[in-house]
């Protein structure tokens, strides 16, 4: 080629982002090892050296942009992917946000009622009758004691 060798020409693609991931096959009459391995390094995807088979050339241009098209697939869904986890992310913390706030909301509204048992316990478990009568005292010394254990749970 005159002017640059397709060693520089593929460099200047691969350099280049929206051209980057154009499959450079090379067709070359060199055919030694060194040249070979320089295309590969340069970006290039596959040699193929003088003289050569139309039907090779064609198979493996259609096998290298079959490989683009996958990899753009791939990008894509992964991009996909992406987008979802990001999605399901703000998802999640608006519910743990409204799971945070229900419990705040749900502690302080059984605090005034429990601490209203708690205190009718603590009279009924001072007058005398209550005293006296067994069943009675057990069964006002179970709810203070139930509402003191609720009233832990729930101030935490």
């Amino acid at each position: 080629m005159p002017n640059m060798t397709g060693y520089e020409v593929c460099e200047i693609l691969k350099r280049d982002e929206e051209l980057a991931d154009i499959p450079v096959i090379f067709i070359s009459a060199l055919n030694n090892v060194a040249d070979i391995v320089k295309a590969f390094e340069v970006g290039g995807v596959d040699y193929v050296t003088k003289p050569f088979q139309f039907e090779e050339v064609l198979a493996r241009v259609h096998n290298h942009l079959t490989i683009v098209y996958q990899q753009r697939q791939l990008r894509a869904q992964s991009d996909q992917i992406k987008a979802m986890r990001k999605r399901d992310q703000t998802r999640f913390n608006k519910l743990s946000e409204m799971r945070e706030q229900f419990i705040q909301a749900a502690t302080h509204d059984l605090k005034n009622p429990l601490a209203v048992v708690m205190g009718c316990a603590d009279l009924m478990g001072r007058i005398d009758e209550v005293r006296g009568h067994p069943h009675l005292r057990e069964c006002v010394d179970s709810i203070g004691a139930a509402s003191k254990e609720m009233m832990n749970l729930v101030t935490g």
